[in-house]
């Protein structure tokens, strides 16, 4: 009874076909737009549209589709905008669950940080530092940097991570949860750029001093003064 109302007054004041034309291209814009989302809304959306499309003629439906590409086109850019925000911020809250807190440490020994100096608690360029302060001739052992992990998972706690000059990559590798962590894997990176820098440097000093032995072992003799008697 309040739909035959509607219909009547709609009819009588002589705009029920605009009404009609405004729910086609309404019905029309949420099919085009949950269609590019995969929803299908084909069982309710099609028996209407086909229906409002055989009353009409091909410029009235030329004039509808136009809107309707528009219209949906901008939907459908507001919505993709508005789920990509979403899964940026998801995402970013799974990056920091996965990371956890990353602190690194030094030891003059890896394999019995007992001995010697350890230093933990510190960043990454704190840690090469403490690293580089270190002789490399003391008797303790090798050593190197590792991290401590601590994120409420199995894998929480200290692992080493640049030993003997090198990056320890293939222990790493060992375990997919470090691989998969962006912070050890951008502490790796910078370690590995570090050890190259330090070699190249290592190996200028050794070439300087090579060419100054050269140049003293090429050097001839002093002629001895003649002694007077």
């Amino acid at each position: 009874m309040e739909n035959n109302l509607k219909d009547q007054h709609y009819k009588n004041m002589g705009i029920r076909p605009q009404m009609d034309t405004l729910t086609f291209e309404a019905e029309s814009c949420a099919f085009c737009v949950c269609a590019a989302f995969n929803l299908d809304t084909g069982d309710y959306s099609f028996p209407y549209i086909s229906g409002w499309s055989k009353e009409h003629d091909m410029k009235e439906l030329k004039g509808s589709l136009d809107l309707i590409r528009k219209t949906s086109g901008e939907f459908i850019d507001k919505v993709t905008q508005e789920m990509q925000a979403i899964i940026e911020e998801r995402t970013k809250a799974v990056e920091v669950q996965m990371e956890g807190t990353i602190t690194f440490y030094v030891a003059e020994c890896m394999e019995f940080p007992v001995m010697g100096e350890f230093h933990d608690g510190l960043s990454l360029d704190e840690a090469i530092k403490v690293y580089e302060s270190i002789p490399s001739d003391r008797m303790h052992g090798i050593k190197g940097i590792g991290f401590d992990l601590q994120d409420d998972s199995i894998y929480s706690g200290q692992y080493e991570l640049f030993s003997g000059g090198k990056v320890l990559y293939d222990s790493i590798d060992l375990v997919d949860h470090y691989k998969k962590n962006p912070i050890i894997q951008d502490a790796m990176k910078k370690l590995e750029t570090y050890a190259a820098e330090k070699k190249q440097k290592n190996q200028s000093v050794s070439n300087t001093q090579k060419k100054k032995q050269e140049q003293v072992t090429d050097k001839p003799p002093k002629k001895r003064e003649a002694i007077s008697l």
